[in-house]
């Protein structure tokens, strides 16, 4: 399946979001094999196969890998930041639906995949006060109106909106209807609304992606040959 994304894939012009993303999906699975989520292990393994030892060592090694990457963003090297990021992950190996999401709009921005960025899952029932559920994701084609990283108000996305969830076993890729059957799993309601919530991230630009190809050009989905 993957040789024949490469074979059809054209990279000139406007990006094929249709072609591009299982490959993206594919690049995302290899650079991420071998790192641990303390969160998916809880939420996936049965009782019976989860360590609370490992949990927990897994949740200081994380702990620990969040506050240098601030002390990175601190010092105000961007693009160091983001090449720390992705080196960190492959180190450490240990991340959560935040650092799944980040590293996937990484993928996605490096390939020409501009209108991407990560959200906050909340959910709502009526008018009542919007709940989170806890969690974070990738979507695509969002207006700019609505992804306010200032005011970050919580908003119900179209049908058709494209969501990614490389946190998710296996991976998910697919619009909000079918994403609201999989996050039941989450505490989301069948009588209660899917919304995104705007996520007040670091954003890259063409300096750190420079930075992150020159250590990590595997990052880049090759044209085919």
């Amino acid at each position: 399946m993957i040789s024949n994304i490469e074979n059809n894939c054209s990279f000139t012009g406007r990006p094929n979001i249709k072609k591009i993303l299982p490959r993206a999906k594919s690049v995302f699975a290899e650079q991420f094999r071998d790192v641990q989520s303390p969160s998916a292990i809880r939420h996936f393994l049965p009782d019976d196969e989860i360590y609370p030892t490992q949990v927990r060592e897994l949740n200081k090694k994380l702990r620990f890998t969040r506050e240098f990457r601030k002390s990175l963003l601190a010092d105000g090297q961007k693009p160091e930041y983001f090449r720390g990021f992705v080196g960190i992950l492959k180190t450490f190996k240990v991340a959560n639906c935040d650092e799944f999401a980040e590293f996937m709009k990484i993928i996605l921005r490096i390939n020409k995949i501009k209108n991407c960025d990560m959200y906050a899952l909340y959910s709502q029932k009526g008018n009542a006060k919007p709940s989170s559920l806890d969690h974070c994701i990738v979507a695509l084609n969002i207006p700019k109106s609505k992804n306010n990283k200032i005011k970050r108000i919580p908003f119900q996305p179209k049908d058709n909106v494209k969501i990614i969830d490389m946190w998710w076993q296996n991976g998910f890729i697919g619009n909000v209807k079918k994403a609201k059957k999989l996050y039941k799993a989450l505490g989301l309601k069948d009588d209660e609304k899917l919304l995104l919530r705007p996520l007040n991230t670091p954003e890259p630009d063409k300096k750190c992606f420079d930075r992150i190809l020159k250590d990590f050009p595997q990052l880049k989905i090759k044209k085919p040959s």
